[in-house]
């Protein structure tokens, strides 16, 4: 006997799969009986798949025989009689013609078994049945075809069609019905009528069709291609065909109800794919017991809920136009969601960005050349097997630029124009791959990341955002968006990958996975982690988690964000990514100090940094503003492609913008020594001294002053336009650049004023005798920090982070002064940083508490203006049936729902939350049948006082009776203290103990925008 092909120690070959594919094309399509097909079928099931613990059934159309073989270990035995039966089961799609051979396994207990089946299942056979689709192209799916939708509809399920209109159809039909027979209710009815040239929406219940809907576009043509969206919201449908929004359709009839798929009519479809979101009553993280579900509010609350079992699902694999069945084992907890166990994350901050570090370096190395014998070494690996005296920019023997590789002269016509060729090709197939993936794979994974982690920290959720796709796509895209060349820096992002981090170990604790707040300080101290390890700075990290990104940060918290920054740092030091003991490429190694006099220019590298800082925001978010109202946005990989292909056009004939912008950092950071033949260095050099002097620019100083002034302009325009594109982009390191190129134009001015009025005042005592009393890489630290305070508004953090590059006490107080005046000077232009800016233009729910509210208004006055668009609605303790409480869910969106005695004695109760609810209700519609629409719903503690309380639920332990709550007269700065402090969602006001309303964050910030605008006017 063969052993069973699903067994552990028996892979599937291709060849096994061939041969059963060929058994099964013995079969005769016309069979003269069922009984017949049946019993070769079962001849040929016996030899090729008899193991214990398998069920096999042969099925077949119209008058169908079932024979259930179970393999046991004494052999083949029947484990029932042949029975008609007069249809398909409703887990089976209706084939017409087509006779199918479904087979079940039985599950083993052993883990290694189930981990196989399912691995099997969803990653080997779609590849191996993919070559045989010829052989299989005769057995598609006729029409009419109904299958089960695993899981049911929820909000946020999207179900997504592919297939094509042949000629000449005339209709087809789309039903979510509820049920499987043909007299089941159609809780969504979608005609495409092409006699008509029009899309009719409808529904039927208890056999008669409700008002039609026509109205909207026909995105349909005969012989094209379409895709079909329907996705599911908590009041309607949204329909979408191509990409594109096409219709609405506001439920009719509960979702909850719909179980199954229909289509019918003249329509070829390639596949159908249910696409599963977090179910708003059955949350991601139901466990295998009781789940005590907690809030802010009252975290001691419990609802019971049903534990979650694996189970058997059937789940369809799309194989191009072939529909295949199989049984799948399927783990409710994982819901056929990508989960990576603990032991497969070796990684922390540190070393992913030491990954980020080494693809960047090879990447951005692989537009210059190639090292042949390892193409996997960068340029200064690659050299350091030479026995040539190696410096960055120099070759060597092993490495091979592309001209020499070609075979070209250097420094002619063809080598300039083929690098130049390659530098663009390059550049735009990194961009492209990054743009791609994001677009495809991970949507958050775009932008920066810091204003998202800040509205996050302040306790809104934004479900995927911190989600391990992100984490992927975003460490591999920023590598290749910095490899592009492209105006953006990978600071930024680094702290968005690192919560995702912290986000998804929290899960492996259930005290931090199962508590927001808990959560947010895992966040808070990764955010320290991810800017320690993307400037080496582990005390600036901390700080900057504080200052810029953390809304609650108590002692413990900072504590913790130390070990974090601690142990990421040292991480990155072990892995040593640039081989040079640093863990930054841009450190200072200059050691001479500055003078008192050099204080007024350093406080005008200040005022420089802020007005440019606050002018780009300016420009930026008019920029960003523009795109969202116009078609440009909608564009995103042709946005991405423009602006690399201008900034590689632009970028390469100048030296100081061809380099990566942290190389160029570091250049201008330098210090100039005696070997130094860049044009930075050109000074007229005494020949018979090796100590570099204060000295006269030579013309190469002048030519790079000039080089630089036009980096500045373009590095200003195009980080514009680049700051938001849809790939990940980080602003830090371009700030930096900008910063550090002006202050060197005026570090070198300096130096060249200090040497013409070297023996006068106030230069004389420090310059007279010729040293190097002015550093123009100091002016360019002092610049970068002053660009980067204008664009962010950091202040403490920044200070530290550059003291902890340089290493230098002394430096403190002119990056003080520095940032003081630009962060002044900013202010005064732009109130607002970039951060907070993009997240005011992207509407987030964020209160800023760092700016007080100084107007003399009080809830009352709020919960006035709410009142006037949006409607109070509340549960009453008692009287309510499960109906009306199902009706009030899907009729609103509210986070929660105020419990009050009745709607005539409007006295607060307490507080129920929305998820708590629909768990609660989702748990005794499962345990208990006798529940119906009609039973009632107490949310009393007192025990029943007649006979007729014993037929209702009583869910008064989920509700905290105990709410936060202000009255009318309240303060809004007080209201808004208590929003920022807490991490509140809602306050409920009352007067005199009788509700009056729901004060949100939203209508907070609705608020405070309402105030500062007559304010301003």
């Amino acid at each position: 006997m063969e052993k069973d092909p699903l067994t552990p120690n028996h892979g599937r070959s291709y060849e096994s799969i061939r041969r059963s594919l060929r058994k099964l094309r013995e079969i005769p399509e016309h069979a003269e009986s069922n009984d017949q097909l049946a019993k070769q079928s079962k001849q040929w099931m016996k030899r090729r798949h008899s193991s214990e613990g398998s069920f096999i059934h042969i099925t077949g159309t119209g008058t169908i025989t079932e024979d259930a073989l179970f393999c046991g270990k004494g052999g083949i035995a029947s484990a029932g009689s042949s029975q008609e039966l007069d249809e398909l089961p409703h887990c089976i799609g209706q084939y017409g013609d087509f006779h199918t051979i479904d087979w079940q396994r039985d599950l083993s207990r052993d883990t290694y078994r189930q981990k196989y089946i399912a691995r099997k299942a969803k990653e080997s056979y779609r590849e191996l049945l993919k070559s045989y689709y010829d052989k299989l192209s005769g057995w598609l799916c006729s029409m009419p075809f109904q299958t089960g939708i695993p899981g049911g509809i929820y909000d946020g399920k999207m179900i997504e069609i592919k297939g094509r209109i042949p000629y000449g159809a005339e209709r087809f039909e789309i039903n979510l019905i509820a049920g499987f027979d043909s007299s089941s209710d159609r809780v969504l009815h979608l005609s495409i009528r092409f006699d008509q040239h029009c899309v009719v929406r409808n529904h039927r219940e208890y056999g008669r069709w409700g008002p039609e809907e026509r109205q909207g576009a026909f995105p349909f043509s005969f012989g094209r291609e379409f895709t079909l969206m329907i996705a599911t919201e908590r009041t309607k449908y949204r329909i979408a065909v191509n990409n594109q929004h096409c219709w609405d359709f506001k439920h009719r009839l509960r979702m909850g109800r719909v179980v199954s798929l229909g289509m019918s009519g003249t329509v070829d479809v390639y596949e159908i794919d249910f696409i599963e979101r977090p179910n708003p009553c059955l949350p991601a993280y139901l466990p295998t017991s009781v789940v005590q579900p907690t809030s802010y509010i009252n975290p001691g609350r419990a609802a019971y809920i049903t534990p979650a079992r694996p189970s058997l699902s059937l789940c369809t694999i799309q194989i191009y136009h072939t529909h295949i069945l199989f049984m799948v084992y399927h783990n409710a907890r994982k819901g056929g969601k990508l989960t990576i166990p603990p032991r497969a994350f070796p990684f922390d901050p540190g070393s992913v960005a030491g990954f980020i570090d080494i693809g960047e370096g090879w990447m951005k190395d692989l537009k210059e050349g190639i090292c042949p014998d390892a193409f996997w070494l960068n340029k200064e690996q690659c050299c350091w097997s030479s026995n040539e005296t190696f410096y960055e920019g120099d070759e060597c023997d092993q490495w091979v630029s592309w001209y020499r590789f070609f075979k070209l002269d250097y420094f002619s016509t063809k080598e300039y124009f083929l690098s130049y060729t390659l530098y663009v090709l390059w550049s735009l197939l990194f961009a492209l791959l990054a743009c791609s993936m994001v677009k495809t794979f991970a949507p958050y994974a775009s932008g920066s990341g810091v204003p998202e982690i800040k509205t996050i920290l302040s306790g809104f959720i934004m479900r995927g955002y911190l989600g391990k796709w992100t984490l992927i796509i975003k460490s591999v895209g920023t590598m290749l968006t910095v490899s592009a060349g492209l105006s953006l820096g990978k600071e930024g992002p680094l702290v968005h990958i690192v919560c995702c981090l912290g986000n998804i170990f929290s899960y492996f604790f259930p005290k931090y996975g199962k508590n927001e707040a808990k959560k947010r300080e895992v966040l808070s101290a990764a955010a320290a982690a991810g800017v320690s390890t993307a400037f080496g700075a582990p005390i600036g990290g901390v700080l900057f988690s504080l200052e810029e990104l953390s809304y609650y940060f108590p002692m413990k918290t900072l504590w913790r964000s130390f070990f974090c920054a601690l142990v990421a740092a040292f991480i990155l030091r072990s892995i040593d990514p640039f081989g040079t003991d640093h863990m930054v490429k841009f450190y200072m190694n200059t050691t001479r100090a500055w003078i008192l006099v050099e204080l007024l220019p350093f406080m005008l590298l200040g005022i420089m940094g802020g007005t440019i800082g606050a002018v780009f925001i300016k420009c930026n978010i008019a920029w960003s503003r523009y795109k969202q109202s116009s078609s440009v946005g909608k564009f995103p990989v042709l946005e991405v492609m423009v602006v690399t292909l201008l900034t590689a056009l632009i970028n390469f004939p100048n030296e100081f913008t061809r380099v990566n912008a942290s190389d160029l950092i570091r250049t201008l950071f330098s210090q100039c020594g005696i070997n130094d033949v860049s044009i930075l260095c050109d000074y007229k050099r005494n020949i018979s001294s090796t100590e570099m002097h204060i000295l006269e620019a030579g013309p190469g100083i002048n030519q790079s002053l000039y080089l630089l002034l036009l980096a500045l302009l373009w590095k200003f325009t195009i980080t514009i336009f680049t700051f938001g594109i849809k790939v990940p982009t980080g602003l830090f390191i371009p700030s930096l650049a900008m910063g550090a190129i002006m202050g060197r134009i005026v570090g070198v001015g300096m130096q060249q004023l200090a040497w013409k009025y070297r023996s006068s005042w106030p230069f004389r005592s420090a310059c007279a005798t010729n040293e190097n009393c002015m550093a123009p890489g100091l002016y360019a630290m002092i610049g970068a920090a002053a660009c980067l305070a204008g664009v962010t508004r950091m202040t403490v953090s920044l200070v530290v982070i550059m003291f902890e590059l340089t290493g230098r006490v002394d430096y403190i107080v002119p990056l003080m002064a520095s940032v003081v005046a630009s962060k002044w000077v900013a202010d005064a232009i732009e109130r607002e940083g970039i951060y907070d800016a993009h997240i005011q233009i992207n509407h987030y729910p964020f209160l800023d508490n760092k700016h007080s509210f100084r107007h003399s208004t009080q809830a009352v006055d709020l919960v006035r203006n709410a009142a006037l668009y949006k409607e109070l609605v509340s549960l009453s303790q008692r009287g309510m049936t499960l109906q009306d409480v199902e009706n009030i869910l899907h009729r609103t969106t509210h986070n929660g729902f105020p419990i009050v005695i009745s709607k005539e004695i409007p006295y607060l109760i307490g507080f129920v939350l929305r998820r708590d609810l629909c768990l609660a209700i989702e748990h005794l519609k499962e345990t208990n049948p006798e529940v119906t629409e009609r039973t009632t719903v107490d949310f009393n503690h007192r025990s029943p006082e007649n006979w007729k309380d014993f037929h209702s639920i009583n869910l008064s332990r989920i509700v905290d009776m105990a709410p936060l709550t202000v009255t009318v007269q309240t303060p809004m700065e007080t209201v808004i203290e208590m929003f920022c402090k807490l991490g509140l969602r809602q306050l409920l006001v009352t007067e005199h103990g009788r509700l009056l309303g729901i004060i949100t964050k939203k209508d907070v910030l609705n608020h405070v925008q309402e105030m500062e605008k007559k304010t301003e006017s």
